[in-house]
């Protein structure tokens, strides 16, 4: 072995200076039975072993892009159902927290929120409106918060409660 890059670039050029008889002798003097230097058995790979080994991986890489694929298919609606469950309890924490009442809200009647006109709300690469339902002829009014994804007929959350006007107006107080 060399201590230096250059001192082994020299030796090889004095070893390629020379000639066929003295590279042979070099040879001799270390490896006089002219055995095979690799360490392992010396067999490398068939043409059937490769073809074999692809054939494998071939059939487990179908079922791992299947589970990949799930995997990102619920992930998706993982993060579909939380952004529908955020906005579903923030419209109904709006309603209840609204200050108006019963009367007012039914006369606002059902609410689609943005309206059909404008563009829905886009949060996490959807497309979101919030549907807030009121139930007629109810006592406690009964409304209904709905989220649904554009184009799609089916809620994705729905929440429901119950509200009653819990103010006490001047009239009430005298009578008692």
């Amino acid at each position: 072995m060399f201590d230096s890059i250059t001192e082994a670039i020299e030796r090889e050029k004095q070893i390629k200076a020379g000639s066929r008889q003295k590279k042979i002798s070099l040879i001799q003097t270390s490896n006089p039975l002219f055995r095979d230097l690799y360490d392992g058995n010396g067999r490398g790979f068939t043409y059937i072993e490769v073809l074999l080994t692809l054939a494998i991986l071939a059939v487990l890489f179908v079922p791992t892009m299947q589970l990949f694929s799930h995997a990102m298919e619920a992930t998706r609606t993982s993060r579909d159902l939380m952004t529908a469950v955020s906005l579903v309890r923030w419209e109904m924490e709006r309603v209840k927290n609204i200050g108006v009442s019963v009367e007012r809200l039914k006369a606002a009647g059902n609410v689609v929120w943005p309206q059909e006109t404008e563009e829905p709300v886009s949060l996490n690469g959807r497309e979101w409106r919030i549907y807030r339902i009121l139930k007629e002829g109810s006592a406690p009014l009964e409304v209904t918060v709905e989220v649904r994804a554009e184009k799609e007929t089916k809620p994705m959350a729905r929440l429901v409660t119950q509200l009653a006007d819990t103010s006490w107006s001047q009239e009430q107080q005298v009578s008692q």
